[in-house]
C-alpha cells in the first residue's frame, strides 16, 4: 500500500510528518487529511483569527491534497454572546 505523510500547520507550529501512514489511495488520503484538520481545529485559541491546514505528500514527497480551515473566534473573556451580539457582528 502507498504511504502518505500529513504536515500540519495551526497557525503558531508547522510539523512535518516523518512517519505518515499507509493508506489504500489519494482518496483515502484526502479522508484522514480531513480529520487531521478537524483535530488541528481544537487546538487553536479561542480568541482570535487562525487558519490551520493539512499537506498531504506521498511516498515521493509530492504533495497530493491540500486542506484548510480558518477559524475566527470572537467575544471576551469570561463573557457569553447573546444571540444579539451575534447578529451584529456578521
Amino acid at each position: 500500500m502507498p504511504q502518505y505523510f500529513f504536515d500540519t500547520d495551526r497557525g503558531d507550529r508547522i510539523c512535518r510528518d516523518g512517519r505518515g501512514l499507509e493508506l489504500s489511495d489519494d482518496d483515502a488520503a484526502r479522508h484522514e487529511a480531513k480529520k487531521h484538520l478537524f483535530d488541528l481545529f481544537y487546538g487553536v485559541p479561542s480568541l482570535g483569527r487562525t487558519i490551520v491546514a493539512c499537506v498531504v505528500r506521498d511516498g515521493l514527497g509530492c504533495v497530493v491534497y491540500r486542506v484548510m480551515m480558518t477559524v475566527d473566534g470572537e467575544g471576551e473573556p469570561g463573557r457569553t454572546l447573546t444571540r444579539r451580539d451575534r447578529m451584529q457582528a456578521s
